[in-house]
């Protein structure tokens, strides 16, 4: 039960991870 819930968290982060990645591109783009 527990498992397959942590596994969603963590494909949730990554997303997380890949949306904070590309705004720190477009951070660093603009400077």
């Amino acid at each position: 039960m527990n498992k397959g819930k942590h596994k969603k968290d963590e494909r949730r982060k990554k997303w997380i991870n890949k949306d904070m990645v590309k705004m720190h591109g477009m951070l660093y783009q603009k400077e």
